[in-house]
């Protein structure tokens, strides 16, 4: 499949100088930043830009949607996983994966097993522990569309330099980390 070459600049955009940058100049409550300016914002829009002129034009000729190939490739590095391990490491709501897991499961590319000792059983009321698998068909597909994949992803990351893509994965990473403390310190986990 013939992979969308991304063009790289050498030329720096306005917005990465510091007088530019509204980041530097937002004030201590943020009451300088405009909303298309909050971290949130701009994540938000990243992210749908790369759905849409990334993921789902590779993903087009093998018929799968967004959710199904993130499950797809999460169950096939690290299968057999545990519903709520591919819940968390997937960033969908448990919704989400119920219905993407069905549908994988109908279309044969996943397995799923309820536990079958009463030792692996959840507390009475609540469904058993389901485990996830690829099957061969999933392992095939997963193989097939990965290449696409990496190649997307590596021509987006040459639109930076190396110290522009070292400073986004730090930055990203702090963020995370950031978000995570705020989440324990609100008493939510993952899963709401």
């Amino acid at each position: 499949m013939p992979s969308r070459q991304i063009k790289s600049s050498n030329a720096k955009p306005a917005a990465t100088s510091p007088e530019k940058c509204p980041w530097l100049r937002m004030g201590k409550d943020g009451s300088k930043l405009r909303v298309e300016e909050f971290p949130t914002f701009q994540i938000w829009k990243l992210s749908n830009a790369c759905k849409l002129r990334l993921t789902k034009q590779y993903l087009k000729p093998f018929e799968l949607s967004v959710p199904e190939w993130r499950l797809i490739a999460l169950i096939a590095q690290s299968a057999p996983l545990q519903f709520s391990a591919l819940t968390a490491s997937s960033a969908m709501d448990k919704g989400q994966v119920s219905r993407t897991l069905r549908a994988l499961d109908q279309r044969g590319l996943v397995s799923l097993s309820a536990a079958k000792s009463a030792r692996d059983k959840a507390p009475a009321g609540i469904a058993p522990r389901v485990t996830v698998k690829a099957t061969a068909a999933g392992k095939n597909l997963y193989r097939r569309v990965f290449p696409a994949a990496r190649r997307q992803q590596a021509n987006l990351l040459g639109s930076l330099t190396l110290t522009e893509r070292a400073a986004f994965y730090s930055g990203l990473r702090k963020l995370q980390i950031a978000i995570d403390k705020m989440q324990v310190s609100a008493g939510q986990d993952s899963e709401d």
